[in-house]
């Protein structure tokens, strides 16, 4: 019985986390975007949303994954360079300013996320590698 449950706590706990582990996160944006490529800086500008609109002119439209995701978590990481606690203070913050109308639009899944930027044109937001389909378009971070 203990052995049973020793297993079962392993795949219902560890094994989904190192299963996501080495999983990467490419950042997506709607296939009638016509940028393939953008800069570091320039990404975190868009994420901050101190860019908010496309080379095109279009408006951006910034999609984010639910707190406690394993996408959240690097975006939080990488890009923003914050806890979730301190990522809420910051779009707070802007929204006070009158920098941002509103909190980003957050999905639940990299399902519904690909959803949104394949509808909306000038949406942008990040999936695991695993789940990208040719719905969606990736942009590259500095040639990667």
């Amino acid at each position: 019985m203990n052995k049973l449950f020793i297993l079962i706590i392993f795949l219902l706990v560890i094994a989904p986390k190192s299963l996501f582990a080495d999983s990467k996160i490419v950042i997506i944006v709607n296939k009638e975007n016509s940028l393939t490529n953008v800069a570091y800086d320039d990404l975190v500008k868009i994420f901050k949303q101190d860019k908010k609109y496309w080379p095109d002119g279009k408006k951006i439209y910034l999609a984010m994954h639910e707190s406690g995701s394993i996408e959240k978590k690097f975006v939080l990481e990488k890009i923003y360079k914050m806890n979730e606690q301190d990522l809420k203070k910051f779009w707070l913050s802007k929204i006070f300013k009158g920098d941002i109308e509103s909190f980003p639009k957050t999905f639940a899944s990299n399902d519904s996320m690909k959803i949104f930027v394949n509808r909306v044109t000038g949406a942008v937001g990040y999936i695991t590698e695993e789940a990208l389909d040719d719905t969606v378009k990736v942009l590259k971070v500095e040639g990667i």
